[in-house]
């Protein structure tokens, strides 16, 4: 009687102990995967935004901005075929005009140039942020790709998707993995 229970306070101990090790571990696995994945996001984003530069160079050179806006819907149609995610595309000059826009007009567009992203391309560097979009409100994940000729960027090709798209992606993991964990325990 008294082995049986020294026996249930130690396994109650043990099973706390391991149940507490595997949601902190969980945790910290949690937030490794969500880096992982927005790290692919970035990657698909930034190939995405790359893509338009060689089409969109010789209009922007040559002052064809409504070719550009056109280019950028053509661009976003073709990126967001099959795809569950929408793309969207934006072309911003140095003076933070917005001359192609995948979603809106761009002539009614705000001044782009202190987006952190914008403001990082603008500076020869890929641009990432994760903020709320001021043009639709709600929150983008944003990656911003410098047109360079030289040492100069003379337009920032950005691509964004919803946030609400990435987390549920990552709820559906997260929530394949704790029903694979509970299937283990079992």
């Amino acid at each position: 009687m008294r082995g049986q229970r020294l026996f249930w306070r130690l396994f109650m101990s043990y099973l706390f102990i391991a149940l507490a090790a595997l949601m902190l571990s969980g945790w910290y696995g949690e937030g490794i995967l969500r880096e992982l994945y927005f790290d692919q996001v970035d990657a698909s984003l930034e190939a995405r935004a790359r893509l338009l530069i060689r089409d969109a160079k010789p209009l922007i050179e040559s002052g064809d901005y409504q070719a550009v806006n056109r280019l950028c819907m053509a661009q976003a149609e073709a990126v967001n075929e099959g795809q569950s995610v929408r793309t969207r595309i934006t072309i911003v000059l140095p003076d933070g005009k917005v001359i192609g826009d995948s979603d809106k007009d761009s002539n009614r567009m705000d001044d782009h140039s202190r987006r952190p992203e914008i403001l990082k391309a603008f500076s020869g560097e890929v641009g990432r942020s994760t903020r709320p979009s001021d043009t639709i409100g709600s929150d983008l994940r944003y990656v911003a790709v410098p047109f360079a000729v030289g040492d100069s960027t003379y337009a920032v090709t950005r691509t964004a998707i919803p946030v609400t798209e990435l987390d549920r992606t990552l709820k559906a993991i997260r929530r394949n993995l704790l029903l694979n964990g509970l299937f283990a325990a079992v």
